[in-house]
């Protein structure tokens, strides 16, 4: 303020000027917040692998909307990747910015697949009225973490061979083989039918990462129908084991082994022979006289026989045999059960062995009939059973005699 001179009437003049020229002062009132973004990179299904990377990056969806101090941020394993600090300004407050975190990685071969490809951010920003800015973040998803997941896969076919040996192939015959395993992963089909010699599998069997480092064991049998007696099946069943190794390429290997090494069960046919000898001994044996003998057998089917006759024969047959002669039925089953009976052998004492039984793989079993009629005691047995006889005619006759030759005494006596 500044005063005049005094013009002598009674006031004096001033003029007033003011800093700031408005004679204002502005009350200006701001707010200010900060916030942080991140990401998170975690890996299942195996171990980050050696010398990999993953370098995410943040760019804002919404234009216009601050960054943050880094753009990206590099990962050497599993963990955080903080891009700074978002500065906010009052000019922000009630405004919502949306970012995007991607990821590049380096290293993640095959069997590597990230979930998810990406982050949302949404950012809202207001005014607390008292200088300070708050800031809401949220990710999609929720965790805001990006997993990497290795997976592997791999597969394995089981087969079985079915081998047959010393005859042909059943006409009607069949082997079913059905795989089992001891708590492991299965084909789809388990069983697999052969009506002839050859080889089977029972399709493909899957295999995850969580399988690799681990052995299977399955087991392969066999069902047969229409093999009858003579037929063996060797082994008994098949044994394979499947050993899963990772290759670390998202595929899996399968070293498959068998025992036996070649996946083979052969059947094998074997037989044996019948022998029916026929002997006639005695004074009265007629050495010509044919005597015919029944053949029952449990296998269906002729079989040749050779020997003194010849011919074929199938069960319930009949041969006729003398004294001295033989036949020999040739290639029955093995196991095949077998009776030999005789007829028209009257007046014969018969002496037999082996007339039942079973035939031997490889080997000749015999049935020897012995007929004997004599009037002229033999030895063995039939001399045994005469004197028996005499004895006993002797004693009764010893007993028939003492009351007689006592009478004869005490008639003596008296007289």
């Amino acid at each position: 303020m500044v005063v005049g001179a005094d013009d002598g009437s009674g006031t004096l003049a001033t003029t007033v000027t003011y800093s700031p020229a408005n004679d204002t002062i502005t009350n200006t009132y701001t707010a200010s917040g900060e916030a942080e973004l991140k990401a998170i990179k975690e890996v299942s299904g195996a171990q980050w692998p050696s010398g990999a990377t993953v370098t995410f990056s943040v760019a804002a969806a919404t234009q216009g909307a601050p960054m943050p101090e880094q753009s990206s941020v590099t990962l050497a394993a599993a963990g955080t990747a903080n891009f700074g600090k978002i500065n906010f300004t009052l000019d922000d407050a009630g405004k919502t910015y949306q970012y995007t975190i991607t990821e590049s990685a380096q290293g993640f071969g095959n069997g590597w697949a990230a979930n998810p490809t990406s982050i949302t951010v949404e950012m809202a920003v207001t005014d607390n009225g008292d200088g300070t800015l708050n800031t809401d973040v949220s990710y999609t998803p929720e965790d805001a973490t990006v997993t990497n997941t290795y997976t592997a896969s791999g597969t394995a076919t089981l087969k079985a061979t079915k081998a047959v040996e010393g005859a042909d192939w059943p006409s009607g015959a069949k082997v079913t083989f059905t795989l089992s395993g001891d708590n492991a992963p299965m084909p789809d089909t388990t069983t697999a039918t052969l009506t002839g010699a050859g080889a089977v599998s029972f399709g493909p069997i899957g295999y995850t990462e969580s399988d690799a480092g681990k052995t299977y064991q399955y087991t392969i049998t066999e069902t047969a129908e229409g093999f009858g007696n003579g037929w063996s099946a060797n082994p008994t069943s098949i044994t394979a084991k499947v050993a899963v190794t990772d290759n670390g390429d998202g595929t899996l290997n399968t070293d498959v082994t068998y025992s036996p090494e070649n996946a083979t069960i052969t059947n094998t046919y074997s037989s044996g022979n019948l022998t029916i000898k026929k002997t006639v001994t005695g004074n009265l044996g007629d050495r010509n006289k044919e005597f015919k003998f029944t053949i029952e057998l449990g296998a269906d089917g002729e079989f040749t026989y050779t020997g003194d006759r010849s011919g074929t024969i199938s069960s319930g047959g009949t041969i006729l045999l003398k004294h001295g002669e033989s036949v020999t039925i040739e290639g029955i089953p093995t196991g095949t059960e077998y009776k030999i009976t005789e007829s028209d052998n009257a007046n014969y004492r018969v002496y037999t062995t082996g007339t039942v039984g079973v035939i031997v793989k490889d080997e000749t079993v015999v049935a020897a009939f012995t007929n004997n009629r004599s009037n002229v005691p033999s030895t063995g047995e039939d001399n045994s059973r005469l004197t028996g006889l005499l004895m006993m005619l002797f004693s009764g006759l010893g007993m028939a005699a003492t009351p007689f030759f006592g009478r004869k005494r005490r008639s003596k006596a008296r007289h």
